[in-house]
């Protein structure tokens, strides 16, 4: 097939796949709500159409699980997660986590690895304010390459999106949760629990001799105890406190905040590197941040429902 054909054939799909019941290829499922479509499993389609007794519903089906011959084949070649998203949101906000990866799934995610692959150093990065648009077309190296979409589960705030990542949808934080799998439970925060209420809950559950300030003293343990196992969770500041505080800010400056973040990411995984143990690294913010270029010089802001609010990057590096 020709690329002039294949465009062709992909700019008539999205209006086929309307007329009737279809096969479809899509690259995330998100694309679903995009297109008002309605997705049914390729099991319980067939069992519909061969009930003589079920009235069929008038409805825009999709298969997207399985395919034969019966029906036509199409692929949608689509990408939800753009500014388009906002067109959506806010009337669709309900649907989105049927179909995307949430900040609750992150923690289930990190269990089922540890589970599978028991690395010796598990390391949850946490930061405070960072869109996943705001990365993903950045060249922030080959490390970060593979990043992926996370929704904020309910308000788009510090609290609230740090607690879904660390106590997922059981309300245990992680670190109890690795402690009774034999990891022994570190913190690395710059900010002191005493006289911050969203550090304090985040780290309520390590002992306060393990909470480091400094990365060197961080370091340092992670030399001491070799052959141990280790759960470290790093909460650091992003672009919320540049969103808050400064009045003026430009996409350079923003970026140039970006990939410093990530240059101290690097140092870390290569510092894990050389202590010749396995590790994996899990990188995801908070929330989102909105930025105003337009009307008000740059400003960001969240607590709102919006694609650069909503969706935060994941990232996930084995060692």
């Amino acid at each position: 097939m020709s690329e002039q054909i294949r465009q062709l054939y992909r700019n008539n799909c999205k209006e086929k796949i309307k007329r009737f019941p279809v096969y479809l290829g899509l690259n995330h499922k998100l694309s679903l709500l995009f297109f008002d479509l309605d997705e049914i499993s390729y099991d319980d389609f067939w069992n519909m159409m061969d009930n003589p007794h079920i009235q069929i519903p008038q409805k825009n089906y999709v298969i997207t699980d399985q395919c034969d011959d019966r029906l036509p084949m199409y692929e949608l070649n689509h990408n939800p997660f753009t500014f388009e998203l906002n067109t959506i949101i806010e009337e669709k906000y309900h649907l989105i986590e049927k179909y995307a990866k949430t900040q609750k799934d992150v923690k289930t995610d990190i269990l089922e690895y540890v589970n599978s692959k028991t690395p010796k150093t598990v390391v949850l990065y946490l930061i405070d304010g960072l869109s996943y648009i705001d990365v993903v077309n950045l060249n922030i190296g080959n490390m970060f390459k593979k990043i992926t979409p996370v929704f904020v589960n309910g308000k788009t705030n510090t609290i609230n999106g740090f607690k879904n990542i660390i106590f997922g949808y059981d309300n245990i934080p992680i670190a109890k949760s690795l402690y009774y799998l034999g990891y022994d439970i570190y913190g690395l925060t710059y900010w002191n629990r005493a006289k911050n209420k969203t550090t304090d809950e985040l780290f309520r559950y390590m002992p306060e001799n393990n909470i480091f300030i400094h990365e060197m003293d961080l370091k340092n343990m992670i030399e001491n105890n070799p052959c141990r196992k280790k759960y470290i969770q790093i909460y650091r500041m992003g672009l919320d406190e540049d969103a808050h505080k400064i009045r003026t800010t430009s996409k350079e400056l923003i970026n140039h905040k970006i990939n410093e973040i990530f240059e101290n990411i690097k140092k870390l995984v290569e510092f894990l590197g050389k202590i010749n143990e396995s590790f994996v690294v899990y990188v995801i913010s908070d929330h989102g941040i909105k930025w105003d270029f337009e009307k008000n010089y740059g400003r960001g802001a969240h607590g709102g429902i919006s694609f650069e609010e909503c969706f935060v990057p994941l990232i996930i590096i084995e060692g």
